[in-house]
């Protein structure tokens, strides 16, 4: 993966997202992509409406579809994950407990759930946290969040890329707010951060120590999306004219 911002996530499992001039949003000392990306407190409402329910859209003329075999990762286990992604992985457990399995070019970060919330349980034998040719987890494991996050220029700020947004978005188009809105046929609230920092995942970044990344000029806006059972919440930055998406986590509703 090209690493223009090495060292600098929300997956971000997850997504997944670490403080930077403000409040995290998640648990402290996690190093995973939800601890990449970190807001203030206080957020600003730009357009509110009530999203519906949700199905996955159906194909007709329409620019965008999603991959179903992805939102089918989420409601799977490690056993699926080791089927839909093979090769080289960091793997850790985070700050808050789950089991994180980080794949690159393009990015996709999965959490996961071990046994009893015992983390020693969730390694095969013989493994531990870093680098691995292969995934080190045992197969049960039940995915709890998906993360897909690319690169931008948080000095800008701009979208470097879209490569690992498309995992899930199937589309050619530049994947923005107004985009998502009209393929969806939802306009959920935009919710923005001012203070938010980045860091993009790669073999050379992590693990990412006490690095808290740069911070995003302007920070951010993230909208959730409903489809079917599955949330997801997108972040977007302010480049040029339009709000363009980053930053991607699956999870249940």
């Amino acid at each position: 993966m090209k690493n223009l911002l090495f060292p600098i996530v929300l997956m971000l499992s997850a997504l997944s997202l670490s403080a930077c001039g403000g409040a995290s949003s998640q648990a402290a000392g996690t190093t995973n992509p939800q601890a990449m990306l970190s807001g203030s407190q206080a957020e600003t409402t730009h357009a509110q409406s009530e999203p519906p329910a949700g199905e996955l859209p159906q194909a007709g003329n329409r620019a965008l579809s999603l991959n179903e075999d992805l939102l089918a990762l989420l409601y799977s286990d490690n056993a699926g994950v080791k089927q839909a992604r093979e090769g080289g992985c960091y793997a850790q457990i985070t700050g808050r407990g789950t089991a994180c399995v980080s794949y690159f070019d393009p990015y996709l970060d999965v959490q996961m759930t071990p046994p009893d919330w015992e983390p020693a349980a969730a390694w095969r034998e013989e493994y531990i946290a870093g680098h691995h040719e292969e995934n080190p987890f045992v197969d049960e494991l039940p995915v709890l969040e998906l993360t897909l996050m690319d690169e931008i220029d948080p000095l800008a700020p701009t979208v470097e890329g879209q490569d690992s947004l498309r995992q899930l978005f199937l589309t050619d188009e530049r994947i923005t707010y107004p985009f998502l809105c009209d393929n969806l046929q939802q306009t959920p609230e935009l919710a923005h951060s001012e203070e938010v920092c980045y860091l993009m995942p790669s073999p050379q970044t992590l693990p990412f120590g006490d690095d808290p990344g740069q911070p995003i000029k302007g920070g951010d806006w993230r909208a959730v999306f409903l489809v079917g059972d599955a949330q997801i919440t997108v972040h977007f930055i302010q480049s040029g004219e339009e709000l363009v998406a980053y930053y991607a986590v699956l999870g249940k509703q």
